[in-house]
This record gives C-alpha cells, sequence and structure tokens, in this order.
C-alpha cells in the first residue's frame, strides 16, 4: 500500500520540467523512478543524446540501459490500447495521437543517437578527448585501467627499491621501516595510499614528541629492599627485570599486557610493597603509550617520504606513456572546467550536448567528484531554466567510504545546489521516497525499531514502510553455537565458524526436506532464495564454503574474490612459477602435491627431497626409476616446451581446452568459471604484449569478475555486505553479528587528507583531535550502515546469529536488546554431538540444555502461521481423463491460435492447456506447469505464480469436481446465432443426472465474488453457452460459473 506523499512525490518526480533531489529508501524503486524519468523527458521531446546519466559502476550503467531498451521496445510493438495505458501512466494523462507515434519513434532514436548513461570517469575520459588541447594533453592519451595501472605504479616502486642501493638516506628510510614491516606489509600500506591519492597530494601535518625525563618511582633503595624478600621462583625471575634498564621491553612487559594494558597483578596480591609496583605501574604505562605514539609517527613520516619519491617517478612515467590514471580524469577534468581561458568555448559546447543531467546513487560519490558536479550544475542552469538535475540517493546505503564516498560532501553538495538553484530561479524540489515494494511490513516494521537507536545519517530520516502490507514476513535470531566435541578432518576441534557454518547447514537441509511457503514468490523456498551475507571474508565466509560443499550444498560465490585465494588458480600459478624457474625447488614441490602434478603424497616428496645431495627436485624426479614419476617428468616437459613457445593466453587455452586440466578439479564447484576469469585476464594482458613475469608481479592484485545476473539454480548465494548492494533474495541470513566497527590503521583520511591515528594520553595532546573523533563518528555510522544495508536485501525472511557473545556497541547487541522486546522467546534444545554428561559420584547424569532464540513471525492476511509452513497443495488427485500412451504433458503445447496474440491472451490459452491436459496425470502438477510455462518464454516469478494456481485447482479436493469422470475439457458446439452458424468451445462441462455446469477460467487480476460483479461480457458469453447446451439437453437445467484461476475461486450465477 502506498502512501498518499509518497505516491504524490513519484508523480512529482516525472514533471520535466523541474530539478529534484530524491531520498529513496532501499526497495523503493530508484532504478524504475530513473527509468521513469528519462522515458518522460524523451516524451516531452529530449533527444537522447542530450540525456547525461551518471551511475556509480559500469554494471548499473547496463542495467539502466536494458531497461530503456525493454521499455521503447514495448513502446514499438506494443497493441494501441496497452500502449496507451502505459503512456497514459508515464503522462499523467491521456496520450495523444502525437504522443503515441512519438513513442513508436522512440527506439530508432535510442538506437541511432549516443545516449549517454556512464560512469563520472566515463564522462570525464569522453570529455577530454573532446578538449585534449585545452587540457594540455597529447591527442593520443591512453587511460590507466585495473590493469595497466598497478603495473605502471608497481614499476615506480620497484625504481625507488632500486635506487636504496646508491641513497644513503632512502637506504637508512627502508632500515627504519623493516624493523616493523614486512614487504607486503610496506607494500599493502603504500597501495592504500596510492588507491586513494594517486598522484595527487597527500601532506600531513606531523606532531612533536620532545624527548621526555620520566620520575624515578622506584628508588634503588626500594629495589634493593624488594629484591631482598623470600621470593616464589615466579617473583624472583619477575624481579631480575626490576634491575634491568628502566623501561626496555622486558622491563615493561612486567608491568603490562601485550596490548598496552596494565596487568590486573605485577607478582602478586600477598606482596607487601604491592603499592609500590602499583604506582611504577602507573608510570610505565604512560611511558608505553607516549613512545608508542612517537614511534608510529616516525614510521609515518617514512611511509610518506618514501610514498612521495614512489609519487614522483609514478607521476614520471605517466607523462612518457601519455597516460592518466581515474584520479587524473577527475581532477584534470575539473581544473579545465575552471579554466578562465577556457571556460566560455567548453561549457559552450556543452550547452549545445546537454540538457538533462541524472545521477544515481549520488550517496557514494567522493568530495572531489561532487565539485565536479556543482560545475556542470551550475553550466546547466545558467544556460537554460529549462534544463534540469534529477538526482536519486539514498544516505543509508553509503558504505564505500575506503573508496572515498563522503556524506559531509553530500549533504554540502545538497545545500549548495539548493543556493544555485534559488540564484538562477529554478524549481529545485526534495523528494523522499520511503515505501518499499521488496521488503514485507513485518520485517520493515523491525528495521524502524532497531535503526532509531542506531544511528546510520547525520540527519534524520522517516521511518519505512511497506506496499506489501498483506503479506506475511519471518524474523528469527540463534545465539551463539555451543562449542562442540566433534572433530574436523584433522582431528581437531571444530572452530566457532565451523561449528556456525555447520548449524547453517543443518538448517538449510531442513529447509530442503520440509520447504516452507515463499509468499513473494508464490512456491516452495528453493536454494538460490537463500542469500548468506558475511560483512567481509575471514574464516567464517571459507568455513561455509567448505562446511556447505561437505553437505552437498552448492555455493554461488559471488564476492569480489581475490584470484590468488583461489585453489585451483593457486595452483595454476605455482605451475607458471616454476615454468619460469625449473630450478625452484618450493613451486615444484606444490605442483606435484596438487592434482596437476598427480597429488603426490607427503611420503612420496620426502623420498624425493630426501638425500639428493646438489640435484635440484627436478633433476631428482627425472632420475627417478619409477613409471608414475616418469609419467609426470613427461608431461612437465611437454608443457615447458609449450610454455615457452606460446603466448601467456595461448599457453593457458593450451593447458584447459588440449589438456583438459579442469577434469582434475572435478570436486571443484568453481573450477570452469574461476578458468574463466583467469582467461579472460590472461586474453587483456596477451593483447598489451605483457609476459608472465609482468602478469605474477601484479597477481595478489587482481580481482574476479563475477557476473551479474540471477544466480544459478540450486545455488546458495554467498557474499560479502558490500558485494550484496543493490541485490535482494527471498531469505538473507546474517550468521555472524559480531562485525565491529572497522579497525583503524596508521592513517585515516578525512576531508581528502590523511590523520595520524594516535591515541591522545596525560602526555600529548592530539592536534587533529576534533577532526580524529569526527572520523570515528562517521565510521561509526558507516558500520551501523552496513547492517542496515545487509537487512535490507531480506524480501521475505531474514534469520541473524552470531559466533560470540555480544559486545557493547556491536550490531549483536542491537538487534538482541530489539528482537528480545518484540519478539517471541523460543526455547530450543541444545544440539550437541552426543548428549553433555557430567559425572557425579561416579556417575554420568544427563543434563537437559536448551537455547534460547527469538522470532518475529506475521502470516500472510487470512492464514495462520502453521499455513506459511504448507508448501505444496495436498496432492488429492482426482480421478480424469487419463494423457494418451506415449505423451507428455510438455508435449501438448502446440497452440490453437497464432502467437501474434497479445501476451494476456497467450498466456490464458496456456492456462487452458494446462488444465485440460494435466489433471488425471501422475507428474507433480506444480514443476510441469512450471517447465512448460518456462518453454513458453514466461519469466521464472511468473511461471511459479501460475503453477501454483494450476497446482491448487488440481490437486485441492474441493475443485475436484471439475476434473472427475463425468467432466469434459474444450468441449465444441455447434450453435445457431442471429448472425449465423459458430463453433463454441467450452472450457468445462459437466453432466449431471438432472442438471448440467458449464464453467469458464478466467484469470483476470480483478476476481469479483459476486455474479453480478463479473464484467458483462463474461456473462453474455456464457449465457450464449447455455443457450446452445439448453437446445441439446431441454430437460436439464444449466448452471453458469466463472472459475478465477488467480484466487482460485469459483463464482455461479444460478447458486447465488
Amino acid at each position: 500500500m502506498i502512501d498518499i506523499v509518497d505516491q504524490l512525490h513519484r508523480q512529482k518526480a516525472l514533471d520535466p520540467f523541474s530539478s529534484f533531489w530524491v531520498t529513496a529508501s532501499a526497495g523503493s524503486g530508484k532504478t524504475k523512478l530513473l527509468t521513469d524519468r528519462i522515458l518522460r523527458l524523451m516524451l516531452q521531446g529530449a533527444r537522447p543524446g542530450s540525456l547525461l546519466c551518471l551511475t556509480f559502476t559500469k554494471a548499473a550503467a547496463g542495467e539502466m540501459f536494458q531497461r530503456l531498451e525493454s521499455r521503447l521496445s514495448f513502446f514499438y510493438s506494443a497493441p494501441q490500447e496497452e500502449l496507451c495505458a502505459e503512456l497514459q501512466n508515464c503522462l499523467q494523462r491521456s496520450p495523444s495521437p502525437e504522443d503515441i507515434s512519438l513513442a513508436r519513434g522512440l527506439l530508432s532514436q535510442f538506437l541511432d543517437e549516443a545516449f549517454q548513461i556512464q560512469t563520472l570517469h566515463s564522462f570525464c575520459q569522453r570529455f577530454l578527448q573532446k578538449f585534449p588541447l585545452e587540457a594540455g594533453l597529447p591527442v593520443s592519451f591512453q587511460i590507466l585501467d585495473e590493469v595497466k595501472g598497478p603495473r605502471l605504479w608497481q614499476k615506480a616502486y620497484d625504481q625507488v627499491m632500486d635506487q636504496a642501493y646508491k641513497d644513503i638516506d632512502l637506504e637508512h628510510l627502508l632500515q627504519e621501516l623493516a624493523k616493523d614491516y614486512t614487504e607486503d606489509q610496506l607494500q599493502s600500506e603504500l597501495w592504500d595510499l596510492y588507491s586513494r591519492y594517486g598522484s595527487g597530494p597527500c601532506q600531513i601535518d606531523f606532531p612533536f614528541f620532545p624527548e621526555k625525563e620520566w620520575p624515578l618511582s622506584l628508588s634503588p633503595e626500594k629495589i634493593t629492599a624488594i629484591t631482598s624478600l623470600p621470593l616464589t621462583v615466579t617473583q624472583a625471575k619477575k624481579m631480575e627485570g626490576l634491575q634491568a634498564l628502566r623501561f626496555s621491553k622486558e622491563y615493561n612487559d612486567i608491568f603490562l599486557t601485550t596490548q598496552g594494558a596494565c596487568r590486573k597483578t605485577v607478582l602478586s596480591e600477598k606482596f607487601p610493597q604491592e603499592e609500590w609496583l602499583k604506582e611504577e605501574q602507573s608510570w610505565v604505562q604512560r611511558y608505553s603509550l607516549y613512545e608508542n605514539n612517537r614511534h608510529k609517527a616516525q614510521n609515518a613520516w617514512h611511509l610518506i617520504s618514501l610514498f612521495g619519491q614512489i609519487q614522483e617517478n609514478y607521476t614520471a612515467l605517466k607523462k612518457e606513456e601519455y597516460s592518466l590514471d581515474f584520479k587524473d580524469l577527475i581532477s584534470t577534468t575539473l581544473q579545465l572546467m575552471n579554466d578562465p581561458a577556457n571556460m566560455g568555448w567548453i561549457l559552450y559546447k556543452m550547452d549545445h550536448q546537454i540538457d538533462h543531467i541524472l545521477m544515481d546513487e549520488a550517496q557514494d560519490t567522493s568530495a572531489e567528484q561532487w565539485e565536479l558536479i556543482k560545475v556542470l550544475a551550475e553550466s546547466l542552469w545558467s544556460s537554460s531554466p529549462v534544463k534540469t538535475l534529477f538526482v536519486v540517493a539514498d544516505p543509508k546505503q553509503s558504505i564505500y567510504g575506503f573508496q572515498g564516498a563522503d556524506l559531509d560532501a553530500f549533504y554540502s553538495a545538497h545545500s549548495f545546489l539548493k543556493q544555485c538553484a534559488q540564484q538562477w530561479g529554478i524549481n529545485f524540489q526534495d523528494l523522499t521516497l520511503s515505501v518499499s515494494f521488496r521488503t514485507t511490513s513485518v520485517l520493515l516494521d523491525f528495521f524502524n525499531q532497531v535503526f532509531p537507536s542506531c544511528p546510520l545519517t547525520p540527519q534524520p530520516f522517516p521511518p519505512h514502510s511497506s506496499a506489501l502490507p498483506f503479506q506475511g514476513g519471518y524474523i528469527e535470531y540463534w545465539p551463539p553455537v555451543p562449542q562442540s566435541t566433534e572433530h574436523s578432518d584433522v582431528l581437531m576441534p571444530l572452530t566457532k565458524a565451523q561449528e556456525t557454518a555447520k548449524n547453517w547447514a543443518e538448517i538449510i537441509g531442513q529447509w530442503q526436506k520440509k520447504p516452507f511457503f515463499l509468499e513473494t514468490e508464490q512456491r516452495p523456498v528453493m536454494l538460490h532464495d537463500i542469500m548468506i551475507l558475511i560483512p567481509k571474508r575471514c574464516g567464517l565466509f571459507q568455513a561455509i564454503l567448505e562446511i556447505f560443499a561437505k553437505a552437498g550444498l552448492g555455493v554461488c560465490e559471488k564476492s569480489a574474490l581475490a584470484l590468488e585465494k583461489d585453489p585451483v588458480l593457486a595452483d595454476v600459478m605455482t605451475l607458471v612459477a616454476f615454468m619460469l624457474n625449473s630450478k625452484d625447488d618450493w613451486s615444484l614441490a606444490g605442483v606435484l602435491k596438487s592434482p596437476l602434478g598427480g597429488s603426490i603424497t607427503e611420503e612420496e616428496l620426502y623420498e624425493l627431497a630426501y638425500n639428493r645431495g646438489s640435484c635440484d627436485l627436478f633433476q631428482r624426479l627425472q632420475q627417478h626409476p619409477s613409471p608414475r614419476f616418469q609419467e609426470i617428468v613427461q608431461q612437465l616437459q611437454q608443457w615447458y616446451r609449450a610454455f615457452h613457445e606460446l603466448s601467456p593466453f595461448q599457453w593457458m587455452c593450451y593447458l584447459i581446452y588440449v589438456c583438459h586440466i579442469p577434469g582434475r578439479y572435478q570436486d571443484y564447484r568453481d573450477c570452469y568459471e574461476a578458468f574463466e576469469d583467469l582467461l579472460a585476464l590472461l586474453f587483456t594482458f596477451s593483447e598489451k604484449g605483457y609476459h608472465w613475469q609482468e602478469f605474477l608481479s601484479l597477481w595478489p592484485s587482481f580481482r574476479a569478475s563475477k557476473k551479474e545476473g540471477s544466480p544459478p539454480k540450486e545455488r546458495i548465494q554467498l557474499l560479502t555486505i558490500h558485494g550484496s548492494k543493490g541485490l535482494q533474495a527471498p531469505v538473507i541470513i546474517i550468521p555472524d553479528l559480531e562485525a565491529f566497527c572497522p579497525e583503524k590503521g596508521l592513517f585515516v583520511h578525512q576531508g581528502g587528507r590523511p590523520l595520524l591515528n594516535l591515541p591522545q594520553t596525560p602526555d600529548w595532546i592530539h592536534p587533529e583531535q576534533k577532526a580524529l573523533q569526527a572520523f570515528t563518528q562517521q565510521q561509526w555510522m558507516e558500520y551501523n550502515r552496513l547492517l542496515y544495508v545487509a537487512m535490507t536485501r531480506a524480501q521475505e525472511r531474514l534469520y541473524m546469529g552470531a559466533l560470540h557473545a555480544p559486545v557493547e556497541g556491536s550490531w549483536h547487541q542491537k538487534i538482541l536488546h530489539t528482537i528480545s522486546r518484540v519478539g517471541k522467546k523460543i526455547e530450543v534444545p541444545k544440539k550437541n554431538q552426543g548428549k553433555d554428561k557430567t559425572k557425579n559420584q561416579g556417575k554420568d547424569t544427563e543434563q537437559d540444555q536448551t537455547i534460547q532464540t527469538y522470532r518475529i513471525e506475521k502470516p500472510p492476511l487470512g492464514l495462520q502461521p502453521s499455513d506459511t509452513l504448507s508448501p505444496e497443495p495436498k496432492n488429492l488427485w482426482a480421478p480424469g481423463i487419463p494423457l494418451e500412451k506415449g505423451t507428455h504433458p510438455l508435449d501438448f503445447c502446440k497452440p490453437r491460435f497464432s502467437f501474434s496474440l497479445n501476451k494476456a491472451q497467450d498466456l490464458g490459452l496456456w492456462i487452458h492447456e494446462i488444465l485440460d491436459k494435466l489433471p488425471g496425470s501422475p507428474l507433480d502438477p506444480f514443476q510441469t506447469s512450471v517447465e512448460f510455462l518456462l518453454g513458453k518464454g514466461c519469466s521464472l516469478k511468473q511461471a511459479q505464480f501460475w503453477a501454483r494456481r494450476c497446482a491448487l485447482l488440481i490437486s485441492d479436493e474441493k475443485f475436484s469436481f471439475l476434473f472427475g469422470p463425468n467432466s469434459s475439457s474444450e468441449v465444441s458446439v455447434a450453435f445457431e446465432s442471429p448472425s449465423g452458424p459458430e463453433i463454441l468451445r467450452i472450457d468445462r462441462l459437466i453432466r449431471h443426472p438432472r442438471h448440467i455446469d458449464i464453467l469458464d477460467f478466467k484469470i483476470d487480476k480483478i476476481c469479483p465474488a459476486d455474479w453480478y460483479q463479473v464484467p458483462l461480457a463474461y456473462q453474455q458469453q456464457l449465457s450464449t453457452y447455455a443457450q446452445a447446451i439448453q437446445s441439446i439437453y431441454p430437460e436439464h437445467k444449466i448452471n453458469q460459473g466463472i472459475v478465477w484461476v488467480r484466487q482460485p475461486l469459483i463464482v455461479w450465477k444460478a447458486k447465488n
């Protein structure tokens, strides 16, 4: 049910002469609104090429393009009545003949003229390609993509590392960093700075840490007095540290934990001079905090210095190759638009090319990108008052702060645009959409109670409401699973993550055996209806993949997976490393233990490696007399020859299609998808002339290019929460509510610059403390928004759990607090592998244990909770006309009419075919109907909806008389009408001793239960049937009825 305000805002948003800032909640139809807005502008006469639609990702741009193409194709080919109805909704008035003619021709305009649906980076690239000379760029400049950019940065990094042998200062800097960083950690820190700042400024104000004199709390006399006391062995060992240098690491360890906190007891609670040690402990902690901050500040200075040198080399390399990275695209475009020397000419050209700007997912925009949008909007409005800006955003879903998304800049841009519109006399309105078409009301009511106490944005937002108020919903919370005594394959106890994954695998297994009914899908739950969301890739993520695979549950992993973490591709890269260096014993050992090298055992590898003298492992393998090892040698030599003769892409194709190496990984479900990702990457590399060495150096940075769209059948979706943005599923599982606010590293990034993330101490005041506090508050709100995004992916059912007890401020605490207040507490027997036993006076006594879960359940209108758990209609087959021998229900798909009929007529004919042939068949009515309708081109959701209705009609006992032995289907009757002879076809004719029932199946959306509300055309149709049958059976009473398939419901004329 859409409230009046929401409906008015949706109608207003289609006004082609006004600009709007639309704040739309999750599931409120943002993409549809944008599509409707674009169609409205085109119907008003706007050229497709004059519309600029900016999206956050290329995938979103592709989806928008497909939706528009689909709608315009419908405009082109739809019957006149359907087109008029669609145009009336879009134009909010009756369409004129000119409107209809224009709508028919929009598809050709759309295909002929370049339609600008693109990301902001793509827009900047095209803009600079139009004005390269004005921007000071060569005409043939290139863009550093995901492959070229990291490669060039790595080259700049290597150049700086090579200079360390000649530069004493640089060598000293690296030596200092090496004390705290491995090379991988150092590269990770530098890469993080590069991903945020690129070639841009990365400046930081380093605080000053003067050398401090610390008072001596324990005098030599006190130390002598303590050491002269009788001590235990443990105490004496600790006291040895007091004689060492004060404030050394060993000395500090006596008083502080490894985390820097004060130990509860230094020696012993009974120690008489404990207060002396407590006093010293407080000074040691203050010293440790101060020195730790000073040391981190020195590391930060070294990192920024090193980053600056790499930046210089990187910038020089870009100039040599005439290249720009993604950061340069934004900054160069912004600089050019603000250049007084060229601004007039550029704005003049833009004025003739862009009339309307539409922006999707605006909450994910960075501060620098907002500056560009401001310039575009101001130039747009200054040229003409009828040009419009349309911004759609949901600040509650801003979860990409690590990529630069800035909500402060978002709200600042909103204020600027309001002032700018007022200055130019532009009608710029704020609209709010809070009605969800995705999620049922019971889930949204729960969200409304969770998030008021859980701040999401700096500004308040309205409560959510649902357009599906009569549909049911289900929420369930499971506490942390009890520790199990079960062991994994390596005879180690299952970890908490494995135990949790095992618990959810068992629950989903029960759903497979006894599936519940999904109202949103109108069918029983299937595996691909389930989406499991994890805050980030961690042990639980991997445990779910492993445990679910063992349980036979298919998992479709859609998150952006680092390719190096894929076990199959890891084996392939190990093989590549050996191909590059045949003396690399470590790589060869990895190959031999993998399916690529025959999966030899540890014992066999030991036999090869042990006591081999000076020869390398491959030479030893060649010398071994075993036929099996000789076969492996031949295979490796064959691959080696091909490796050095073919390009990387060709060699991988050779392995896959000639040597069939995917067949060696049959137990790995995603094997072929992994090889597809690798081939796509290698194709790009080979096209650009890169070699294996360059590929391996960048291998850790490559991520899988996951496909968009519907998940494969019978596969559970497993994603990170960031990867689930824009997706939805009937059933959402969040197995771990413990994800805490992201840990902050050495730097935090606020206002486009790095800040030192150092805690304030009694002896040092952070000069950027206010900025640091603001950042921390922003991080907490983004942390809460991540939970909001995860929960709002659910359409109908939401399941939540955790690994450990709730911690103050965590998701777990917020959810548990709310659901324990509004939910129903359920006592569930604690499952354990074997019953818990405790010894009591030599006897084992079993303990009955339960755990407390909480549940919120609301059935659909008119159903009890138990009704929602019935997955299928009762299989009460009425006697009917059996199918002919050798036929299958799918064989009856020969339409009686041409497919030139509209979709509704075709669907009606297909429903009639099902209800004519399927009753009496031993085949499952639901599944067979689904397959039949899918074969006709229906969507999965539509096929399942109507299959459910047909199955209810066929299987429900109260409708069994429709398909009984006295019932005939599709009865043809010759009838002499006033206009001449006609052949009538009656859907169902049922003979009784004294009366005859004639019924007609209808699939209308409106299904009146009163005969006098049945459309007059239907009444007249059945009246004609009745006259024809009455002429054949004059002694019988003729009963007329309509069967509403959608309900299902029978409405009788004679019985009302």
